[in-house]
């Protein structure tokens, strides 16, 4: 399991409706192109390049209220590669969890 883990490529992926949100959070970053359209095709082309890498992906959906309030608790500032380590974050910490963002 540990293997598969090592091997694995958790990928924030983020919600058509959440996107503008994130664009004005994460304003100055080119890896967040002004249409979601743009954005999920890099999204794809990226976990392609990865699977044909011989990677496994994991998606992982990142609320842009979760991210928010995760980054402030820790005092860190909103960045694309904030969001990369919170979705491999998140993905991990679900492992024999139900449901560990929840109430």
């Amino acid at each position: 399991m540990d293997r598969l883990r090592a091997r694995t490529k958790f990928m924030a992926l983020i919600a058509e409706e959440d996107y503008p949100l994130f664009l004005k959070t994460l304003s100055l970053d080119v890896r967040l192109p002004p249409r979601y359209a743009e954005w999920h095709a890099q999204f794809a082309a990226e976990d392609h390049a990865h699977r044909a890498a011989g990677r496994n992906t994991r998606h992982v959906l990142v609320r842009h209220r979760e991210l928010v309030g995760f980054l402030k608790r820790i005092q860190l500032r909103p960045t694309y590669e904030a969001l990369q380590t919170y979705a491999a974050y998140v993905s991990r910490s679900e492992i024999g969890q139900r449901n560990p963002r929840g109430p």
